[in-house]
């Protein structure tokens, strides 16, 4: 069993296949390569999804898609209730602290200081697990994200709240989500956020196609999967937004679900492997 995003790779593929077919720059002549470069056409239609031989690394990557997704779908929260302030990342909370201390304002200086506190210990909780503990901590992501899209769903709307407020499901839940999806094919790639996805993927489209470095083609694949899964979460994120209000964030659970469920039955089939090896 596969996440969510084996369906819409498995769908690419088919187009990839179609397209091929029919596609528009067969002769190689100077016009279709400049357009074809310009486009990302060659990028698009003659993508190959499964980018390794290793199977494991094909699964860590469909897995990686279906957080990204989530952190799309998730990270979307604050922005609409807090007045376009992002809760994936710490980089506004700590400057906010900072202009705290020289306005001495300490109540704000303390709101700030706890969104520290829930971003620190959520990275600590999972570093510390990763090392003394042998919980799943991709299943137990998907747990804590879920429980975060709940409580997202009926957070008080009202603006009276300070607004930090609202960052605070995301400041917890999506550490330690990123914590627990740090990359793939040895590339660090987080899930919350495109900042740093979207400079290592055009850097590599750059090197790919202008200048003909095919060593960057996974590169540019696997960066340019997460960002598009990422703002598909966004996507539908907003859409249920629009029409349910903050209720919708409760269909993160749906692929939270689906994602855990990957995970569990991947494990079950090692855990049967080491049991009949253990026996031969």
């Amino acid at each position: 069993m596969q996440p969510i995003a084996q369906i819409t790779i498995t769908l690419c593929n088919r187009l990839r296949n179609l397209s091929r077919k029919k596609f528009i720059f067969q002769k190689k002549n100077f016009l279709s390569i400049i357009f074809s470069r310009i486009i990302f056409t060659d990028f698009i239609f003659h993508y190959n999804f499964n980018m390794t031989q290793n199977k494991n690394e094909n699964h860590t990557a469909l897995t990686h898609y279906t957080a990204a997704f989530i952190g799309g779908f998730l990270g979307l929260f604050p922005l609409v209730n807090a007045i376009h302030l992002f809760g994936s990342a710490q980089t506004s909370n700590l400057i906010g602290t900072v202009t705290s201390i020289i306005d001495t304002d300490f109540q704000n200086l303390l709101f700030h200081f706890l969104g520290i506190l829930l971003f620190s210990i959520s990275i600590f909780l999972a570093t510390f697990l990763s090392k003394h503990s042998n919980i799943n901590l991709k299943i137990l992501s998907m747990a804590v994200d879920s429980v975060a899209a709940f409580f997202m769903a009926y957070f008080p709307t009202e603006k009276n709240l300070p607004l930090i407020f609202y960052l605070y499901p995301t400041f917890f839940a999506l550490s330690f989500h990123w914590c627990a999806f740090p990359g793939c094919y040895g590339f660090t790639c987080a899930t919350i956020f495109s900042t740093n996805n979207f400079r290592q993927f055009i850097s590599a489209i750059t090197e790919l196609f202008f200048n003909s470095d095919k060593s960057f083609s996974l590169k540019a694949k696997f960066f340019g999967l997460t960002l598009l899964f990422f703002h598909i979460g966004v996507f539908i994120s907003y859409i249920l937004w629009k029409f349910l209000g903050n209720k919708g964030f409760l269909c993160a659970i749906l692929p939270c679900f689906l994602l855990a469920l990957s995970e569990t039955f991947i494990l079950s089939k090692k855990n049967s492997c080491k049991k009949i090896s253990k026996t031969i």
